[in-house]
């Protein structure tokens, strides 16, 4: 009989539900079941269900306490069944990884007391937040970039001053959440040190959650796909492609980003100018910038403005709950806790304002490998290049999801809904979490 509990969260996105983690549930449960038992161990999946909807408005530092709280009430149950957990492992995918990553700085002292923390994974989180860049914008959209970056984190309550980095913290020199908590003398980053297993998930491509936040990066290796997203070593339609290393047993869509991405010339893709398919792939080209310009005229001012109005009648009901949060004194974390991080927090500061950034992620050059392709670099902020370098000093595991059948490639890579043919691949990045995912 089990005398002890390793507990597994699962934690939704931005807009999510519990209903969001059935696959990854569903295949963990799976996989749990097929493996030699071990009696004094029983593993509890669990879904969180305390931030669904629109109380994911409410901020990371919000959803961050609900979550602890959610974790110490189930802590409290088993331990009244003579059954405490003694180890514990969260998964949280997009917005639920960074809260995640604050609750477990909430629970520090429960580490501290012995408390496990054996796996901690994100699939497609924005660690470093959320920015429009124009170089991973394709160019029908990069007039939208410098909108996008002022109107979201307006419309988005907390939640969107935080991911945008335009927030600041209430307590300390008001700096953003995600620079604190990158911080290596704060609670949050020595939580995440706990972690016996740390790794991560991310799209190389067709996500709003780029490569370089969700895989901590100051670069883009897999960029070009922005611009010729159809160019890969098995693609016929194509003259010269990329070859992408993907990982044994789970390719073509995990992906290795220790390998370098190498051009390859696809002798059999080569068309002759003025051929039949070039005149057909032309008058593609003319039909698809005609629907943009009718979608650009017609139907995204009528459907931005509702979309607008809709965000900002949320965030005001979220700003509400935020108040009465704020002004009932019940949060985890003391003032103190916070307070004991400022010294590192401005010290770090003017480092990064004195200090160029230099990118180590692109020391190896083409130079070096004529077919290899360079990382492009990103006009990522100073805060963000330090947040990548704090981060960066743990050691993660880092897997790149390279998926082709969708353009909702941030849903398909956990099947966030089900019976969807084009999400199919998300099967593998589910498979490959669960194959290494550590038990005891």
């Amino acid at each position: 009989m089990a005398n002890q509990t390793h507990l597994i969260v699962l934690v939704h996105g931005l807009w999510g539900n519990v209903h969001h983690l059935d696959a990854l549930h569903e295949a963990l449960t799976s996989h749990l079941s097929s493996i030699p038992a071990n009696d004094a161990i029983q593993h509890i999946v669990h879904k969180c269900s305390s931030n669904q909807g629109n109380f994911t408005y409410d901020g990371i530092v919000l959803g961050g306490e609900r979550l602890a709280n959610e974790i110490r009430t189930l802590q409290n149950e088993y331990a009244n069944s003579n059954t405490p957990v003694t180890m514990l492992s969260i998964v949280g995918y997009s917005l639920g990884g960074l809260i995640s990553r604050y609750a477990i700085g909430c629970l520090y002292k429960d580490f501290e007391a012995g408390l496990r923390l054996v796996n901690f994974t994100t699939f497609g989180s924005p660690h470093v937040g959320i920015r429009f860049i124009p170089e991973l914008e394709r160019s029908v959209s990069r007039f939208y970039s410098g909108a996008l970056n002022f109107i979201a984190p307006r419309i988005l309550s907390a939640t969107g001053a935080q991911l945008f980095l335009h927030d600041s913290n209430d307590y300390i020199s008001k700096e953003p959440l995600l620079l604190l908590m990158s911080q290596k003398s704060s609670i949050f980053y020595k939580a995440l040190a706990k972690a016996e297993h740390l790794s991560l998930y991310s799209n190389i491509i067709g996500d709003r959650c780029s490569w370089f936040t969700a895989a901590i990066s100051h670069t883009d290796p897999y960029a070009l796909l922005y611009t010729v997203p159809r160019t890969t070593e098995h693609d016929p339609r194509s003259e010269v492609a990329l070859s992408i290393p993907s990982v044994k047993g789970y390719d073509p869509v995990i992906i290795d980003p220790s390998a370098p991405v190498r051009l390859v010339h696809n002798v059999r893709g080569r068309r002759r100018t003025g051929s039949l398919e070039e005149v057909k792939a032309a008058g593609s080209r003319v039909g698809h910038w005609f629907k943009s310009l009718l979608l650009i005229l017609v139907f995204a001012p009528v459907f931005s403005i509702f979309l607008i109005a809709m965000l900002k009648i949320k965030s005001i009901f979220s700003r509400n709950r935020l108040t009465k949060f704020k002004e009932s004194n019940i949060s985890i974390l003391t003032e103190e806790e916070y307070i004991w991080v400022e010294d590192q927090i401005q010290g770090t500061l003017d480092i990064v304002e004195g200090t160029p950034h230099v990118d180590i992620d692109n020391i190896e050059t083409v130079a070096e490998d004529d077919n290899r392709v360079p990382p492009l670099k990103l006009s990522l902020s100073p805060e963000q290049h330090k947040i990548i370098d704090n981060l960066n000093s743990l050691p993660w595991k880092k897997y790149g999801c390279h998926i082709t059948a969708t353009d909702r490639n941030h849903r398909a890579m956990i099947m966030r809904e089900k019976g969807i043919r084009t999400y199919e691949e998300g099967k593998l990045c589910i498979q490959h979490w669960v194959d290494h995912f550590a038990t005891e």
